[in-house]
């Protein structure tokens, strides 16, 4: 299925599309396209296109298929980068993210970085953020998030401190600690209480504000119509467990075994 049909790209100066499956991914699904050079991502749902004779004929090439039984919806974005400046559009949390190298970059100069143009440094409420920014840095660099950990009477305190997500994510220790909602922390952490770090494999570590690690900073800021995209794509057909010969929506719900 071709899933951005009538988009238009507008504007001089694009060097590069990031298509990415940004809810209901599932093992199985594809993004495909038509551009002079491309790459998918078959880990992390993500179609990087790096360079194109025509944007706007890229875009409305792409197209989704799944080998998957999953019946979610998938909600695919795209986000159009310019200056070589590496971006995703996440339609969660109306934001578009975009990368730039910040070597040995404290947590103070991190968020200012951000917050100029009303940006803010990245919150992770969800297993397709995690994947979309993890996918950012390449598995070759740390990178500062958006969370703060203060130490309370009840534990460690974490909380999103961004201008698209406020909520707490952790209460407790590395021992003993509950996540209201989605947290990967590295093992043995939050060993302390302070900032929000991924590291180049993905998971979180709890730094002091001063940690030299970081290597890129990644801000969240509000997405712009001509920049970005998404659209919904709702899965139809049979999804069988032990029915797999049957194709027809009769033959699916005739049986009590598959679903349509």
């Amino acid at each position: 299925i071709k899933v951005f049909a009538a988009a238009t790209i507008t504007g001089s100066g694009v060097t590069g599309i990031t298509v990415m499956i940004a809810e209901g991914f599932a093992a199985g699904d594809v993004l495909t396209g038509t551009a002079d050079s491309m790459t998918y991502d078959n880990q992390f749902g993500i179609l990087r296109i790096a360079s194109s004779a025509d944007w706007q004929a890229t875009i409305q090439s792409i197209g989704f298929a799944t080998t998957s039984n999953s019946k979610a919806n998938r909600v695919i974005s795209y986000s159009t980068d310019y200056s070589n400046q590496r971006t995703v559009f996440l339609p969660k949390l109306n934001a578009v993210v975009s990368s730039s190298a910040a070597m040995g970059t404290i947590y103070t100069d991190a968020y200012v970085t951000c917050n100029v143009g009303s940006g803010s440094l990245v919150p992770i409420p969800d297993r397709e953020t995690q994947l979309a920014v993890q996918n950012l840095l390449a598995g070759k660099k740390f990178a500062w998030l958006g969370g703060v950990g203060t130490t309370t009477p009840e534990g460690m305190l974490w909380r999103w401190q961004t201008v698209v997500n406020s909520e707490r994510f952790f209460v407790g220790t590395k021992s003993v600690g509950i996540s209201p909602s989605f947290s990967l922390w590295a093992a043995n952490q939050p060993a302390q209480d302070g900032y929000v770090m991924m590291t180049p494999s993905g998971p979180w570590l709890a730094v002091s504000i001063d940690s030299a690690l970081s290597s890129m900073t990644l801000c969240a800021r509000q997405p712009s119509v001509a920049q970005t995209g998404k659209a919904t794509v709702g899965m139809a057909g049979c999804f069988p467990t032990s029915c797999g010969q049957h194709m027809t929506q009769a033959m699916c719900l005739g049986t009590g075994k598959c679903a349509w």
